[in-house]
């Protein structure tokens, strides 16, 4: 497992499911800080998720890595699985070389989703309803803070909510499932922007109300 602090960007969604995470780590990519903390404020928490942790969790990890690692946002990114076999694994090697050949590194290494990583992240993203249903059970059995939703619930174009699986597949179908996943990473940056938002405009309100209700001390 790794962590890093990158910067997202742009888009839209639509919500399925709320609850709470653990410590993020994120996608591999430049930009990041590496101490999970952004310099200028609060970062937007998000794990992709997946059955095995070795396809399509990692890939959307590193995917939203490059997004985020081109745009202004903050953002943690880790990936987890919900059945991972061998923890500590390296990406799976086909997928690895598809996102290779679009530009994009997939070096995180595989780990078990946690019930704290409900409590930690702020979105936790799942590849498909299996996932979905893995997760939200989880929740319900100890509770979190996290916002669930599917990936490609945020993908406005897309026709099926669902990730398929690429494992064992052969190569050309890891290209596939890169290409049905990136139309949804805008969505998940938009989605960060707009959580760092809220959580500074709070901040700022906190300041404030301590500001004054210092002057008001200070006065009497």
């Amino acid at each position: 497992m790794q962590r890093t602090t990158i910067r997202a960007t742009d888009a839209t969604a639509t919500a399925v499911a709320s609850s709470a995470p653990p410590p993020p780590a994120t996608a591999g990519t430049d930009g990041a800080t590496g101490d999970g903390t952004a310099d200028d404020g609060p970062a937007a928490r998000i794990l992709t998720v997946c059955l095995g942790n070795v396809c399509r969790s990692p890939a959307a990890e590193a995917l939203l890595g490059e997004a985020a690692a081109r745009s202004d946002v903050p953002i943690e990114v880790e990936s987890a699985g919900t059945s991972v076999a061998t923890p500590g694994r390296r990406a799976n090697r086909r997928m690895r070389r598809a996102a290779s050949r679009i530009g994009v590194t997939v070096n995180s290494r595989t780990r078990q989703v946690r019930p704290d990583d409900l409590q930690h992240f702020d979105l936790v993203v799942a590849m498909d309803r299996r996932n979905l249903a893995d997760l939200v059970a989880m929740r319900a059995e100890h509770g979190g803070r996290a916002e669930i939703r599917l990936l490609r619930s945020f993908d406005p174009s897309a026709t099926t909510l669902e990730v398929p699986d690429p494992f064992r597949a052969p190569p050309s179908f890891h290209d596939s499932v890169l290409a049905c996943m990136t139309g949804s990473i805008d969505g998940v940056v938009a989605w960060a922007a707009d959580h760092v938002g809220r959580d500074r405009a709070a901040s700022r309100g906190d300041e404030e109300a301590g500001a004054t209700s210092t002057s008001h001390t200070r006065a009497a």
